[in-house]
């Protein structure tokens, strides 16, 4: 209940302060994990909510946890450029980026409660809101993207409507996230052996938990915003992320030392809550599928682009980076492999695994 309490305020708190993070603002997120500065009252936010704006336009309001220049958080503003243009201005965008709404099972909870419009997370943030997500957070499930997109443009991310719903949600999109790599303090990672005893900053799912503790990792679930702080004090040994985001949030600052591990390939999830989707109409909803499939699009289009050139610059940066052969993947792959089976539990878990296993075939 304190945290409910705690969520509520904070939410209200957002809705009565304009900030650099909110489409309507000029300010650009400078990825440091510090806290954030309040902006000047927002004067187009009525006090019953964000339903409408002085125009009349029908407002939605979309948080992600990532800085502007994310691009996913790209994609996000494509979505809201085009659901303007769909909707003929009749319904209003805006977007919160840099977790200004709060971190991302907060922004999930808050849909739930009916507070926010729309939330794009990480799936491994979501499993609790939907277990069957945990399969999304299993080391090495991927071979690479096509086996990916296929997955999840095919029957697997239909079943996981159905889950969502279950849920009292509403998956939108599905969006590639790219594959997660090592980050460490002291020296490269190359075989398990490396890996032995390092504090490592996972996302809270304890699937990702148990794949980095069977790779012999002591793994630290912790919120984003507290690891660029923990990793400079040395509470941490090492973290995890795409080059994009570990570059952006400026990570790589005292984990220098990096290897492309591709250990994890976890799709982010723009979703709302079930009963606000329903109280849209089929033209509303029509607009929102539109547009998220174009900024879909246009996030796979920029992403590995993102990819590369955040990489480059954290070569620029001083970062040290190491090579993996397949077969040194595969060596971490091994130690997961009894992992996978903890968490085929239900009927529709291990369909899903069949399904991704055989794609991948």
């Amino acid at each position: 209940m304190k945290r409910i309490l705690a969520l509520l305020l904070a939410v209200v708190m957002c809705l009565a302060l304009f900030t650099g993070c909110s489409s309507s603002g000029s300010g650009q997120a400078s990825g440091k994990e510090e806290p954030k500065a309040e902006g000047t009252a927002q004067e187009d936010v009525q006090e019953e909510g964000a339903d409408s704006d002085a125009s009349g336009a029908k407002v939605i309001r979309l948080a992600a946890s990532d800085s502007a220049d994310y691009p996913l958080c790209k994609a996000d503003t494509l979505f809201q450029e085009k659901m303007g243009e769909l909707s003929g201005g009749t319904v209003e965008v805006q977007t919160f980026f840099d977790g200004i709404l709060g971190e991302e099972s907060d922004t999930v909870e808050s849909c739930k409660l009916g507070m926010l419009e729309l939330t794009r997370v990480s799936a491994g943030n979501m499993v609790t809101f939907v277990p069957e997500l945990a399969l999304f957070n299993l080391p090495f499930l991927f071979k690479d993207k096509e086996h990916f997109n296929a997955v999840i443009d095919g029957e697997v991310g239909e079943i996981y409507q159905e889950l969502f719903e279950n849920a009292g949600l509403k998956l939108i999109a599905l969006y590639d996230e790219g594959t997660r790599n090592i980050f460490t303090i002291n020296g490269p990672v190359a075989t398990p052996d490396d890996l032995k005893g390092l504090k490592i900053r996972t996302m809270g799912a304890q699937s990702i938990q148990d794949g980095f503790t069977a790779m012999g990792a002591s793994p630290t679930p912790m919120n984003s915003g507290e690891v660029f702080t923990s990793l400079s004090q040395g509470l941490l040994d090492a973290c995890e992320n795409n080059y994009s985001s570990v570059y952006t949030l400026r990570w790589f600052e005292t984990a220098k030392y990096f290897s492309n591990t591709e250990h994890l390939r976890v799709p982010s999830v723009l979703c709302c809550s079930l009963d606000y989707w329903n109280s849209l109409t089929e033209e509303e909803q029509g607009w929102i599928l539109d547009a998220a499939a174009q900024a879909k699009a246009y996030a796979s289009e920029i992403f590995d682009d993102g990819e590369k050139e955040a990489f480059d610059n954290l070569i620029k940066a001083g970062c040290v980076y190491t090579e993996l052969t397949a077969e040194q993947r595969n060596a971490f792959a091994e130690k997961c492999s009894d992992v996978y089976q903890k968490y085929a539990t239900t009927d529709e878990a291990v369909k899903i695994l069949d399904i991704i296993n055989e794609l991948g075939a």
